[in-house]
């Protein structure tokens, strides 16, 4: 097999595509030789293969800078076309089976090595400088007085325009002389990505770690990823992630805008709350950064609980949660009393359980009864939240298990029409997808610019992603495929191009609906309700609200 000189941009590409061809070839049967012989791990003695398996893990980083480059290549040439979609992530996701992350953090690299290179940041203008007081006016003062006023003020206007146009042209110096540096610095580390080895991981959390640094930092970003790259190979990943957080900490101390002056802004902008989604046991951890400002006001707002039995009005209560316990509480209390103040008619305060009538007749401590926010619920968790029964019941059609449509000749959907499809789908309706209804928008399956009525059997539910993939028109164009409802069953789906029939959503978080359940339930046991219960937020005084009235958006 022949190679070719890997630094080179301008490859013969039909010898490239001939040596990718080959070389995945020989790794395809090195590595299915090598999986037979460790079959003999009886027989095989450690020291006999060990380094060979250190220069195999080292030759495994070559792929970080393969997968950033197939990437780029995949966003560059609209790769998600192929799976209907206009974001190469859902290529990578759905052909490649990488997770959302994996594929985000390829493509992140294919950015910083491939992308466009850094453009000169020259920054805001500089703070104005503060205009002297004018002295006093004397009627008295004579002619010649006012034309030397006047020609020390036209001197002093052009004085001002010099200094302002040579402060200009050094603002743009130094944002030209800093793009410099970070586009070396970025040549620098394609060429050692490219020639070198490091594995994703590593270079997953320099890139993490990177994001801390402030706009105008000094060192800069490709400047930073630089060094940590060299340092990669003598640091161990804990060493390296200790040296970048130090570095990182001086960059920013050292962070001066163009204009000389310092980013006040530079804090704000690294706010951050994240949250998990659920563990096996339904708890959901969070972590986020709050600049001094938001800090303070959260410490002021959490402060109360610092005192046992802080949210108890009873005398002599003994109160035996934990500081750390308390606390939770009173955040949820924080968001409840939001939920019920800010947004009292909205619908959202409300939190929708699916439900069928049967689970809602044989309820036990340990019911998990699906919402709208993705978490499981218990009887008990309802009662916490201040449900009582079921404020809105959904009537089911007991042939298809639809929900029963009830027209509107408005654009906007319903509370009930969302609940409606909640206790028909639940997530997303685009296939695969477990994106939670909440975070979901209600999508015309005909637009409403193509006079699409907002009537249930027209409405479905689309997270942002796959809303935005959305053809429209459903004309196939560019081959992106539409959300379309089946004649037969009624129920919502996708229609791909070149592809019988439609795809529906089968997930582990779809057949939480209760159109799955009732679909699937015992034939012996007929039944067409299904319950979505509209449990709100308590207020305050404990007592529930009263249902919400306005509607979410629909498009």
């Amino acid at each position: 097999m022949t190679g070719y000189n890997p630094t080179s941009r301008t490859q013969d590409p039909h010898s490239a595509n001939a040596i990718i061809r080959d070389s995945i070839e020989h790794i395809r049967i090195g590595l299915i030789n090598l999986q037979a012989a460790m079959h003999s791990v009886d027989t095989l003695k450690f020291h006999d293969i060990y380094l060979q398996f250190e220069e195999l893990e080292e030759l495994f980083g070559k792929k970080t800078f393969i997968d950033a480059a197939f990437a780029f290549l995949a966003e560059r040439d609209d790769a998600g076309r192929m799976v209907s979609s206009s974001h190469a992530t859902e290529y990578l996701i759905k052909h490649l089976g990488l997770s959302y992350g994996t594929a985000m953090d390829r493509l992140r690299n294919a950015q910083t090595i491939f992308g466009e290179d850094v453009k000169p940041d020259p920054g805001p203008e500089p703070t104005p400088r503060q205009d002297p007081e004018e002295p006093a006016v004397d009627e008295a003062v004579d002619e010649a007085a006012d034309n030397a006023a006047d020609e020390a003020a036209r001197e002093q206007a052009e004085q001002a325009a010099c200094e302002e146009r040579e402060e200009r042209e050094a603002r743009q110096r130094e944002a030209d002389e800093r793009a410099e540096r970070e586009n070396d610095a970025k040549a620098r580390n394609r060429e050692k990505i490219g020639t070198g080895s490091i594995p994703a991981d590593v270079l997953s959390m320099i890139d993490y770690e990177l994001k801390q640094l402030d706009r105008y930092a000094q060192p800069g970003t490709h400047e930073l990823r630089a060094i940590a790259i060299d340092k990669a190979k003598k640091l161990s990943k804990t060493q390296l992630k200790n040296w970048l957080r130090s570095a990182v900490r001086k960059a920013n101390a050292n962070a001066v805008m163009p204009n000389g002056e310092k980013d006040h802004t530079a804090l704000t902008k690294k706010r951050e709350f994240i949250i998990s989604k659920p563990d096996a046991e339904g708890m959901v951890s969070f972590r986020g950064k709050l600049d001094p400002t938001s800090a303070a006001i959260l410490m002021k707002a959490m402060s109360p609980a610092a005192r046992p039995g802080f949210d108890k009005e009873e005398t002599g209560f003994q109160d035996n949660r934990s500081l750390t316990q308390r606390r939770a509480d009173q955040l949820t209390q924080l968001c409840s009393n939001f939920m019920t103040s800010r947004h009292p008619d909205s619908g959202l305060s409300s939190i929708v359980v699916s439900a069928t009538r049967q689970e809602l007749e044989n309820l036990s401590p340990n019911t998990l009864l699906p919402t709208d926010t993705g978490i499981f619920l218990t009887p008990l968790d309802l009662v916490r939240l201040g449900a009582a029964g079921s404020d809105f019941l959904c009537i089911m059609d007991d042939t298809d298990f639809q929900p029963l449509a009830f027209g509107r000749s408005k654009r906007t959907a319903t509370l009930a029409q969302k609940i409606a499809l909640i206790a028909s789908e639940m997530v997303c309706s685009h296939d695969g997808c477990e994106t939670a209804a909440m975070n979901c928008d209600v999508h015309h399956i005909v637009a409403w610019s193509f006079q699409g009525v907002t009537d249930l059997k027209n409405l479905t539910l689309r997270c942002r992603r796959h809303h935005g993939d959305n053809n429209d028109a459903q004309d196939f164009r560019r081959n992106m495929a539409h959300a379309a409802r089946c004649p037969d069953t009624g129920r919502a789906g996708t229609q791909y191009p070149r592809t019988d029939g439609l795809k529906f959503n089968d997930s582990t978080a779809a057949q939480q609906s209760a159109h799955h359940k009732l679909k699937h339930q015992d034939p012996a046991e007929p039944e067409h309700l299904a319950s979505s219960a509209h449990a709100e937020s308590p207020p305050p005084g404990g007592a529930p609200g009263g249902p919400p009235g306005s509607s979410p958006p629909a498009s």
